[in-house]
């Protein structure tokens, strides 16, 4: 492959010592020989890519010796500068890690995965126009609906947690049921979650309506109930 193409055998070369690079840097945990490692790559990385530059400056200017005055959309494509901020921020990057840690603390990955929400949101909820307020609706309205989804799933555990204690106290003697069985820290916190029934006794028990007038007669809330 070298002798058949030079250029892009060099810029495979490249390739190859960038994504180890891309290894290293994408670790979620460090030791001082991954540090070591990583270090290794980056004069090599360098060495690849001025070789890569100065063969292509080579076959350019071969290039542009051999093409006719009629070729003239060849002879205005310019040479590719490497001479840019990304080809030289690999440089810094394990003194980076080392003063605050792994790039999984201060890149933009961890936010890559919303994209997908903002492209069906722009997709099949804008009119294409003005699309920042409407793309907002929809995310608030995503989140009411997780939050409702969240709440729903959270009653139906404690129902089902309810359920299961109710069971488990039909083998128990008249005096297990007379003494108390649960304590503070155990009972479920209603007041703190969204419930729709009445609750005595264990968490998840449920009150028939003739239940609760019953047991609030003296609460004039529940007058005419």
């Amino acid at each position: 492959m070298a002798a058949n193409d030079p250029i892009g055998y060099i810029l495979l070369q490249a390739l190859h010592v960038y994504m180890e690079l891309d290894v290293y840097a994408s670790l979620t945990l460090h030791t001082s020989d991954t540090l070591r490692d990583g270090w290794v790559r980056i004069p090599i990385f360098a060495s690849v890519i001025e070789e890569y530059e100065k063969a292509a400056r080579n076959k350019y200017k071969t290039m542009r010796q051999t093409l006719t005055h009629t070729d003239t959309i060849l002879k205005e494509k310019k040479l590719k500068c490497w001479n840019f901020p990304k080809a030289h921020s690999h440089q810094h990057l394990f003194n980076d890690i080392e003063a605050k840690g792994i790039t999984l603390n201060y890149n933009t990955k961890p936010n890559e995965s919303m994209h997908g929400s903002f492209k069906e949101s722009y997709q099949h909820r804008t009119n294409f126009k003005n699309v920042d307020e409407q793309i907002l609706r929809v995310d608030d309205w995503y989140n009411a609906m997780t939050y409702i989804r969240q709440q729903v799933n959270h009653h139906d555990k404690i129902e089902k947690e309810g359920d299961e204690d109710d069971e488990g106290e039909t083998g128990d003697s008249n005096e297990d049921k007379l003494a108390p069985t649960l304590s503070t820290s155990s009972e479920a916190d209603y007041a703190a979650t969204a419930s729709l029934h009445g609750g005595h006794g264990k968490g998840g028990g449920k009150l028939s309506m003739a239940e609760v007038e019953a047991k609030a007669e003296d609460n004039s809330n529940f007058h005419d109930f």
